[in-house]
This record gives structure tokens, sequence and C-alpha cells, in this order.
């Protein structure tokens, strides 16, 4: 079983040398995802939307035709074409709101990338996590076929009873079945992986958790992260922003609108040709917008204090989950697993103990091993939760 282990020793370093570290894999998901690429182009169209609110309003053209009864009057036409625009304000206030908005919408696609570099990184954890379940499997597997090898040669000799060689068997059997269900998983993870890189080809073969960055341990910094960095957050305060400029747009509407065009008029023997202008003073129109938009704006900033409020309490609540698995993780001693597992191999060669007592000693051990190795991918997962912001 020492033999063995080293083998798993090998296989995780060779795994390490020529796997894609998780890094990789998430720049290839981002530049690849369709999910994303879909969210850029629906704000890119959000934002030229944006550019419309600062539009002119159509031009207008009237024509008039007027016929007299008697020959002194004569026919008259009337020719008029304008052009109507709000007060130069409302252009200036609006385009610094289209600005603040347009960049909250950015923020918006940098929130789904964020979404699925942590989707993508936890199913990196979870195929770490197989392979090196599988590598456990196996080394077992392949120690328990050399036992059955012995065992059967035994049996033929009339050294060992037939039920012996069977339970040698049906442990194997229970083996084959785990393994069967880690590779499962493993198609199932490497399958949703590919989809995250837009259906296209994305090996990850690590058996090697990757070193987590100090900040890890330090509960200030990582919320410093979630308030530099969310851009959930930044969005947040993006559109808080964008809602003062709103407040200031709904003022500036409630100046007066203007028109301004050319008149023409003709009649018998003469024309004239003229200038029009006019006012529009928005009494009715504009009433209660700027309460509109004020009030819209406290209940943004609520909403604001709400949201931050419950991602930093979620945030020490991961780290104080972070802490518990560590200290589970550390009553697992797997060097002296390793050691009783030597010890176990020998004893069975030296005929110290029974196979039987071996199965059931292995048994234990690698419920254990493997109820570590799934703690430990519980623990890395949190881990990066916390980092989603370093992704």
């Amino acid at each position: 079983m020492k033999k063995s282990f080293l083998i798993i020793s090998a296989l995780m370093a060779a795994f390490q040398l020529h796997a894609q570290d998780i890094s990789s894999v998430l720049k290839q998901i981002e530049q690849n995802n369709l999910q994303l690429k879909a969210a850029g182009y629906e704000v890119k169209a959000q934002q030229l939307e944006l550019q419309t609110a600062n539009n002119l309003p159509d031009p207008e053209v009237e024509y008039v035709y007027q016929w007299g009864s008697t020959a002194t009057t004569g026919n008259e036409t009337e020719l008029t074409v304008t052009q109507a625009f709000d007060f130069p304000t409302a252009y200036a206030e609006r385009s610094k709101y289209r600005k603040l908005q347009s960049q909250a919408l950015d923020r918006g696609t940098q929130q789904v990338a964020q979404s699925i570099k942590l989707q993508a990184a936890q199913l990196c954890i979870k195929i770490i996590s197989l392979n090196q379940r599988k590598a456990l499997l196996e080394s077992i597997l392949e120690n328990l076929q050399k036992q059955m090898e012995i065992a059967q040669k035994a049996e033929q000799g009339g050294n060992l009873e037939a039920w012996t060689s069977s339970k040698l068997r049906m442990r194997m059997m229970g083996i084959e079945a785990e393994l069967q269900m880690n590779n499962a998983s493993h198609a199932e993870c490497l399958s949703q992986l590919f989809a995250l890189n837009g259906g296209k080809n994305l090996e990850f073969t690590s058996a090697v958790y990757p070193e987590l960055p100090s900040v890890i341990n330090d509960p200030n910094a990582l919320l410093d992260d979630y308030r530099a960095n969310d851009a959930a957050n930044l969005r947040m305060m993006d559109e808080l922003k964008a809602g003062e400029q709103k407040v200031k747009v709904a003022r500036a509407e409630g100046l007066p609108k203007m028109h301004l065009g050319y008149q023409r008029n003709t009649a018998t023997g003469e024309s004239l040709n003229g200038v029009v202008g006019g006012l529009s003073i928005p009494l009715f129109s504009n009433r209660g917008k700027v309460k509109v938009a004020k009030a819209e704006q406290l209940s943004r900033q609520l909403q604001v204090q709400e949201e931050q409020l419950q991602q930093e309490m979620g945030i020490n609540a991961l780290f104080a989950k972070k802490n518990q698995l560590e200290t589970a993780l550390k009553k697992y001693d797997r060097s002296a697993l390793m050691k009783q597992h030597s010890l176990l191999d020998k004893s069975l060669e030296l005929r110290e103990i029974t196979i039987l007592d071996y199965l059931t000693e292995i048994h234990q051990m690698l419920d254990i091993e493997l109820e570590a190795e799934k703690l430990e991918q519980e623990y890395q997962q949190t881990c990066y939760e916390l980092l989603k912001y370093r992704l």
C-alpha cells in the first residue's frame, strides 16, 4: 500500500505538470462563454438606447393651400417648417445621466463574468477532488487484486476457505462501483466546463489543489475586496449616482421647450418669408416628475444599504464556515493514515492479521480518507467563493 501511495503522489505530480491551472481555464471561459457574449451585446444595445434620449424630435412640415371665390383674392399657400427642442440644460443633464447609467450597465457584464468564473472555478475544484479520489480508489483496487491473486492460490492449495476469496471479490466490486460513480461525476463536470467554454474543448486534469493566497485568512481584506471589486456592488453605487442625476434631469425637463422654423406665404403677385418661433411651458406634463425621481432615489439608497449589509453578513458567514472546515481538516492526519496503510500491509504479509481483518481495516481507512477528501473539496470551494472578486 505504501508503494500505491507513492504511485498516487507521482500521478498527482504528473497531472499538475501537464494540466492547465485554474486561472488559464477561467481566461478561456471568459473569452468563449456564450452567456457572457450575449450579456455584452445586450448591454451595448441598452447603451445605444440611452443615447437616443437626447435625440431631437422629428421636424414638422405643414403646407396650407387656400383658394378664394373672387379674382381679387386669388389663391394663397402657406409652408411652415419647424423644429422643436428642449432647453439646452436638459440635454446637458441627460448626457451626464447617460454616461453614469452606461457605466452601471458595464458593471452588469462584469457581474455576469464574476458569476460564470466562480462557477467554473468551483467545477475545477470538484474535478481536482474527483481526480484524487480516482487515484486513491485505483491504488486500493490494485492492492486488492494482488491480494485476490494470493488468496486464489491459497484456496487452490487448500490453505484458505472459499468465502474469504468471496469477501475480497465483493469488496473489489464495491471499489469498482465507486470508481464508476466517480468517473460519471468527472464526465459531468467536464461536460459543464465544455458548456461554459462555449462548446469548445477544454482540458483540466489537475489533481493538486492550488495554493491559496494569504488574504484568505484576513476577513477585513476580504470585505475590502468585496467593496472594491464586486461588480454587483459597484453597479448599485453607479446606479445611485445615476439616480441623483435623474433628479436633475427631471428638474431640467421642467424648463420651457422651444421651437423654431421657417414660414413662407404666397398670394396673388406677392410672397412673404419669415421666421417662426415659440415656447411650450410644461406646466402639466412635468408635474410630479421631480418628486417621483426623488422617491425612487430614496428607495434605491435603502435597497443598496440592505444589499450591502446582506452581502457583508454573507462574507462573514462564509469566513466562519471556512475556519470551521479548516479546523475539521486538521483532525485528519493523512500522513498517519499512510503509515497505517504500510503497517497493515506488513502485518498481512507476516500473517499477523487475517485477510478479513485486513479488509475491515482497509474499509474503515478508505471511508476516513474519502470523508477527508470531501471535506477538503468543500473547504476549497468555500475559499474560492470568498476569493471570487480576485478570479
